[in-house]
């Protein structure tokens, strides 16, 4: 009935002049915590810029709508009065939008600054094959991830033909890495080295890289 709804309803200014109490201050903590584990858990603190907007906002409604649940649980247990069925409603909409729409805007001016040569991670990449020069193509033709390839690295082989026909850099061999990442910018090393035939060279690489906290991943 419409007046057991007004009883059930708080308005905006009956929510601000609640007096904050031990168990509201508790659940709000707690709201804290599980808001920002539940966004954990849907991944929505890792860096996708090349995720589709449709995906992103899939992604915001889900963790919102747990996040929504959890609140709901919490009010019913704990018998927190102030929270009603329509103040859940209007508080999943609201958050939502928001979280939804401040993304977007965020991952669009994030690929904005990258395609303009700004803010970009620097990569060498180890090994001259054709996996490596592959991939080094694919990253260049996606200026939004924000990679810059700084060059390669490897020793002299005859049959890097793909590689001196790709026009990359060749900055450094495997002996001398070491001090080429001591002397340059280096944010990410990728190896591409065959691991059944040169796995001792590309373990002391990995090696290398956690003693100077650079990021290294193997393709």
């Amino acid at each position: 009935s419409i007046a057991s709804y007004e009883r059930n309803t708080v308005t905006i200014v009956q929510l601000l002049s609640t007096p904050l109490t031990v168990q509201t201050f508790l659940l709000f903590l707690t709201f804290l915590f599980a808001w920002h584990s539940i966004f954990s858990f849907c991944h929505l603190y890792n860096s996708r810029p090349v995720s589709s907007p449709p995906t992103d906002i899939v992604s915001v409604t889900r963790a919102t709508t747990l996040g929504t649940l959890v609140l709901s649980v919490a009010a019913i247990l704990l018998r927190v009065e102030i929270i009603t069925p329509v103040s859940l409603v209007a508080f999943w909409t609201i958050a939502t939008f928001t979280t939804a729409a401040t993304r977007l805007l965020l991952k669009f001016l994030i690929i904005r600054h990258r395609t303009r040569g700004r803010n970009l991670r620097h990569v060498v990449l180890v090994g001259t094959n054709r996996r490596a020069v592959q991939f080094a193509q694919h990253i260049q033709a996606q200026p939004e991830l924000g990679y810059r390839i700084v060059g390669f690295v490897d020793d002299e082989y005859a049959n890097a033909g793909m590689f001196r026909a790709s026009g990359y850099t060749l900055v450094s061999s495997i002996a001398t890495f070491p001090a080429f990442l001591r002397e340059n910018v280096v944010d990410e090393v990728v190896n591409a080295l065959p691991m059944k035939s040169r796995y001792d060279q590309a373990s002391k690489i990995v090696a290398l890289c956690a003693e100077q906290g650079i990021i290294a991943r193997s393709l």
